[in-house]
């Protein structure tokens, strides 16, 4: 690893990987406090366990209440929210990067609502959950399909994508308000839980989906990142360096798209997630880029303190953790558009 002016230059097999100083030292310092918010995450909850008992009570085999508590109800809902705060931040990133405006995050686009009611639909035709991550990610992928296409002009326009997302996904939430009135009372207010965003029905078996998609929509989002860079700036001098436009466009939503059903079919519509990573990372290291790797560390923080908050807070009425994530991300609204506001007096 070498520096070089402001950059670190990291050498990898058939090349190097060029990164700015500032961002490193902040990717660094995410990384230490999403471990010691990961650590929290599996000490703290209604349940106490010693702090100098958890590490040793993944090696041992004791199998005794601790050993139950850390491994099968906490741990599992602990790395989901890894999974699903990362995926959820690199999405919000790559659509406001795409859009070149920090308002569009797929919670506000509609593609989180399509998700969502995918997910009631499956419920509400078959009579149980067990098609309900497939139902999420059909949901969102065909919002995402129709939204494109309503927005389509002669190539993909920006602000009618914005426009028609934002009358969809409004659309959608009536309709799933609507299907959740047809449910029974205990199915009503499960999947209420649910469509505020929640870690608290999470089980073994969703690990492995959202981990695969973190990890292969990841780094196809991280390689896709050059190209998106271009694209935020400006159109004519991305089509001047030979890209193609609205091809990149379409592969870049597709990538933000999946990444987003994949989260919510397994955690719900956690709110402001998308919406605060990306932002976040960028005035943290102060980079004209999306960095999408900062955006998904900070989706990480705040899904797992939200989580951990949820558990230990209000531990005897199992709060979602999108109300914690909406504590977070709602002052952040207001703020952003306060001072959108201001610019546009000035």
């Amino acid at each position: 690893m070498k520096l070089l002016g402001h950059h670190l230059v990291v050498p990898l097999p058939g090349g190097a990987l060029l990164m700015r100083k500032r961002s490193a030292v902040v990717g660094a310092v995410l990384l230490v406090l999403s471990l010691v918010a990961l650590f929290a995450a599996h000490w703290l909850g209604a349940y106490p366990i010693s702090a100098n008992r958890i590490v040793p009570l993944f090696f041992s085999g004791e199998g005794g209440v601790d050993q139950l508590i850390l491994l099968d109800v906490r741990m599992p809902r602990i790395l989901v929210g890894v999974f699903v705060g990362g995926l959820m931040g690199m999405s919000g990133a790559i659509f406001q990067a795409l859009m070149r405006n920090p308002l569009a995050s797929p919670d506000v686009l509609g593609f989180n609502a399509g998700a969502a009611f995918g997910a009631l639909l499956t419920i509400f035709l078959f009579g149980s959950a067990a098609y309900v991550f497939w139902g999420a990610v059909a949901g969102g992928v065909l919002t995402a399909l129709l939204v494109v296409a309503l927005s389509w002009h002669r190539g993909l326009d920006l602000f009618r994508l914005i426009m028609v997302g934002i009358g969809i996904g409004f659309t959608l939430l009536a309709c799933a308000d609507f299907l959740m009135s047809q449910l029974d009372i205990q199915r009503a207010s499960d999947m209420a839980k649910w469509l505020v965003g929640s870690l608290g029905q999470v089980q073994r078996e969703d690990i492995a989906p959202v981990a695969i998609a973190f990890v292969v929509l990841g780094a196809l989002g991280v390689v896709l990142q050059y190209f998106l860079d271009r694209l935020a700036f400006d159109e004519d001098l991305a089509a001047g360096l030979g890209l193609k436009v609205n091809g990149l466009r379409l592969l870049l939503v597709a990538v933000a798209v999946v990444m987003t059903a994949t989260a919510v079919a397994v955690a719900g519509p956690i709110p402001f997630v998308a919406f605060v990573s990306g932002p976040i990372a960028r005035q943290l290291s102060r980079t004209p880029s999306s960095a999408l790797i900062l955006a998904a560390g900070i989706g990480i923080l705040v899904t797992l303190l939200s989580d951990t908050a949820a558990r230990t807070l209000v531990a005897a009425f199992q709060m979602p953790t999108g109300v914690f994530t909406a504590l977070i991300g709602a002052p952040y609204l207001i703020w952003l558009l306060a001072r959108q506001a201001k610019r546009n007096l000035i």
